[in-house]
Formats: structure tokens, C-alpha cells, sequence
């Protein structure tokens, strides 16, 4: 992990331009210290994550994005240090069968999670581009209020990681896909007029029944892509790759009006003059991957949307609480072995590891890039 900028914004005086930008309000000299030694804090635990072996990662990985969150939350509020509270805002138990994925996670309370999620949510954006350049348009998820009290397992949260390694090693660990569609939302550029939607997923089509098939496990997986309507689907080597447009008709026996090629296995619709355009930007739900790059859509949590950088958060909580109060259940997983009679189960290791990597990643820069207003 890169630290050069995270220690560069561990000085106060680097630190209180920055909380005065984010949040518009001059902090004193205790939110200066206290966002600084969080700061510190997050860096070092999360360095000495690096060297520590998987039975024991997760806890230090907890402490330091529980570090990080709290000095994201005085950075953009510029709040109370006695407002974060010592509570997580969260607890944990076993679940059926007392199993790794099982293991759940219940926002219970009002404590870190729920002031950390307040300021996650509003991070939510779109970064796409356009004639001009790259646009940041805000998708907020659900604000701690709207989410009120939840529960999610453990292997809910690590199926709703966008990451593509995640989602990846996900769909293999557990043997179904994960919760998540990755998308680009493509601006209209040059003489276009349409925003576009591009979706690409391993499953295809064989025929215009199959195509129908295909567009439906699309808009069950992802419901806003039915307002969208269908430009275009295709094969392309392993994959399929789905057009859809900011145009009225979407779901009508006329958006299938079109050419279907069934030798190349490819379908263009015929859109017809002067089709009304709804608001593509109005249409869009909360989406994550505003920090990485890369488009998701998250299937809610009981119908709310919860920010990817909230949901890491409750999956470290969860890891670091089977290493504290289910020892002997973390402890076979990692090391793939029966411990008093209860089977190996290690079938989710695998993603969680991955989750684990990629975490260690996205929490500094998303501390940097927030604080470097990037």
C-alpha cells in the first residue's frame, strides 16, 4: 500500500484545509488531533495488517478502517469528536449452522456505522465521460435513517462486493452469481443524442427466445434497466455485450422490432423517429465503483441501497468479530480442517481472501481521494 499520501495528510496543517474544504467549517484544534490520530492510526494498523498472517488480519484490518472512518466522518462534518461515540453501531452472531458465510451482522444501534454510512452514502457517483471530459454525477445510497435496523451474513456482504476479482472468485466460491451487474453509463459524444447503458455478462443467447430470457435475468437482476430500452444485444467470444438507451417503450412488443442475426447470434432494434428521451441521470439508482473506476449496481439490502464503502465496513466488522468471539469457526476455515467434530468449512475462503486484498486497497485511496477532493 502506497503511504506517501496518507502521511503527507496526517499533518494538521495539510489536514485542517482539507476538513475546512470538505466540510466548509473551520475546525479546532481537538478535531485537528483527533482526525490526524485517526489518520496515524488507520496507516499503522493497516501496515501492520500487511505482515500479520490471516488468522489474525481481519482485526487489525477492522481497527484501521474503523480509524479511517472515523476521520472521514469529522473531515466532511466537521462534528463533535464526543458525537462518533465508542460504539460500532453493529453487532455480530453466529448464524444456521454457526458457518463463516452465515455469520451475520446486525446495524442494531447508533454508533460508528451508522455516522460513517451518513457520510459514505452522499459518495455515491457516476464518473463517465462526455465531450468535455470526465463528469462526476452523485447516485447517493441510503442514509442511516432510511436503512434504520438491518441485518445481513457474512456471505451476503462479500456477494455485494463490486470488485470485479471479488465478484469473480464469489460466483465460483458459491457456486451462484454475485449481487452485483457491472455497467458503463456512456454519455452522448460527438453528433449522438442517446445515453447508453452497456452491460457484459458471461451468459448469452441462442435464438429471440433466449434473447427475451437474457433481457429478463437483466432487468430482474438490476430493476432500473426497465425503463431503459433495448438497442442492441450480441456475442463476443465468451461474453455478451447489452446496449440499452435512455428511451421511452422499454418492455413493449415494438422494442423487439429489429434485425436478428442468428448465425452471428446479434440483435439491433429498429428505433423509431422521434421516440421520447426521459431523463437518463433521473432514472439512475445509487451505484458503486464512483472511486474505482468501474459502474455497479448493488442489490439492496430489505429494498434500501447501502454504499460499497459502508458494506466493507460491516464485512471487516464481521471477520474481525469471528477472530475475537468465533475463534475455532475462523480458525478451520483458514486452515481448511474439522475442529471438534464440525466439518470443513472452508468454501468461502477463497473470496474472502480476495475481499481481503482488495479492501486493503480500497480504504486508504478512498481516504485519499476524498480528502484530496479527487
Amino acid at each position: 500500500m502506497a503511504t506517501s499520501e496518507l502521511r503527507f495528510l496526517e499533518g494538521q496543517s495539510a489536514l485542517k484545509e482539507r476538513i475546512h474544504a470538505l466540510s466548509g467549517r473551520e475546525p479546532n484544534a481537538e478535531q485537528v488531533a483527533f482526525a490526524s490520530s485517526c489518520l496515524l492510526h488507520g496507516r499503522l494498523f493497516w501496515e501492520s495488517a500487511e505482515a500479520a498472517p490471516l488468522e489474525t488480519k481481519p482485526l487489525l484490518l477492522y481497527y484501521g478502517a474503523a480509524a479511517f472512518s472515523k476521520l472521514l466522518v469529522i473531515a466532511a462534518t466537521a462534528g463533535k469528536v464526543s458525537d462518533i461515540g465508542a460504539s460500532h453501531g453493529a453487532s455480530c452472531r453466529a448464524g444456521p449452522g454457526d458457518t463463516v458465510g452465515s455469520f451475520t451482522v446486525f446495524a442494531n444501534g447508533d454508533g460508528l456505522f451508522q455516522r460513517f454510512n451518513d457520510v459514505a452514502a452522499k459518495l455515491c457517483r457516476l464518473k463517465y465521460l462526455d465531450n468535455f471530459g470526465y463528469k462526476l454525477f452523485g447516485t447517493p445510497a441510503a442514509s442511516s435513517a432510511e436503512l434504520g435496523e438491518f441485518k445481513i451474513s457474512l456471505q451476503e456482504i462479500l456477494s455485494r462486493i463490486p470488485e470485479h476479482d471479488v465478484a469473480e472468485m464469489y460466483k465460483r466460491c458459491a457456486g451462484e452469481p454475485s449481487s452485483t451487474l457491472r455497467l458503463l453509463v456512456q454519455a452522448p459524444v460527438r453528433m449522438e443524442t442517446n445515453f447508453r447503458i452497456r452491460v457484459d455478462v458471461p451468459e448469452g443467447f441462442e435464438d429471440e427466445a433466449s434473447l427475451l430470457a437474457h433481457l429478463e435475468r437483466l432487468r430482474t437482476q438490476a430493476p432500473f434497466l426497465g425503463r431503459w430500452r433495448l438497442l442492441s444485444s450480441q456475442h463476443a467470444w465468451d461474453h455478451s455485450i447489452t446496449y440499452f438507451v435512455n428511451r421511452d417503450g422499454a418492455g413493449s412488443a415494438e422494442e423487439f422490432a429489429g434485425h436478428f442475426d442468428a448465425e452471428q447470434r446479434s440483435f439491433v432494434a429498429a428505433l423509431p423517429a422521434g421516440l421520447p428521451q426521459f431523463d437518463a441521470f433521473a432514472s439512475l439508482p445509487s451505484l458503486a465503483g464512483g472511486y474505482s473506476g468501474s459502474s455497479s449496481y448493488l442489490a439492496p439490502i430489505e429494498g434500501r441501497s447501502v454504499c460499497e464503502h459502508s458494506l466493507q465496513l460491516l464485512g471487516l466488522l464481521a471477520l474481525s468479530s469471528l477472530v475475537r468471539y468465533r475463534p475455532h469457526v475462523w480458525t478451520g476455515c483458514v486452515h481448511r480442517r474439522p475442529i471438534s467434530g464440525r466439518p470443513v468449512d472452508d468454501s468461502l475462503l477463497p473470496v474472502i481472501e480476495t475481499f481481503l486484498r482488495t479492501a486493503t486497497e480500497a480504504f486508504p485511496k478512498l481516504v485519499a481521494d476524498v480528502l484530496l477532493a479527487r
